[in-house]
């Protein structure tokens, strides 16, 4: 004959603690991603070339030579088909006070993000929204700084 145990039945312990523990997982899990969703990256994301549109002309990157990126504080990256767009548009979130976290440019010649403080830009025909600059290293002869690149976009 079996004896009455004095403890609760399994059962109901049983389903109570996974229910439980699922949740802590799952609130754990939420936690994490909003913690680490909206810092800013470290590095230049990745483009989907022809499908990715330019924040601030809406055209498409379909160039990669002229592409360049820049991440705002909250993690937001914003994408642009023209070193210009990035120019102009950086200057409206400057106006607005929002805070930038970094600048990337593609190399003009080569399969190659260059972050904004190694970047120089040399004119050039045939950029996307037609401001005529491509990034380059800096000490590229006949380049200019980002300063200079900048000041003669918003001069347009």
């Amino acid at each position: 004959m079996r004896s009455k145990a004095p403890y609760p039945s399994r059962r109901a312990g049983f389903s109570a603690s996974p229910m439980l523990l699922l949740g802590l997982v799952l609130l754990g899990v939420i936690a994490f991603v909003l913690a680490t969703n909206n810092k800013a990256v470290d590095g230049p994301k990745p483009v989907i070339w022809d499908k990715t549109p330019c924040i601030f002309c809406a055209m498409h990157l379909g160039d990669p030579r002229f592409a360049a990126q820049m991440t705002i504080e909250d993690g937001t990256t914003y994408f642009y088909d023209d070193p210009g767009c990035l120019f102009l548009h950086e200057k409206q979130l400057q106006i607005d006070g929002t805070p930038i976290h970094a600048r990337w440019f593609r190399e003009l010649d080569k399969d190659h993000w260059l972050a904004a403080e190694e970047a120089a830009f040399l004119r050039t025909d045939g950029s996307p929204m037609d401001y005529g600059l491509g990034a380059v290293p800096i000490g590229t002869p006949d380049s200019i700084g980002l300063p200079e690149a900048t000041a003669e976009v918003l001069s347009k």
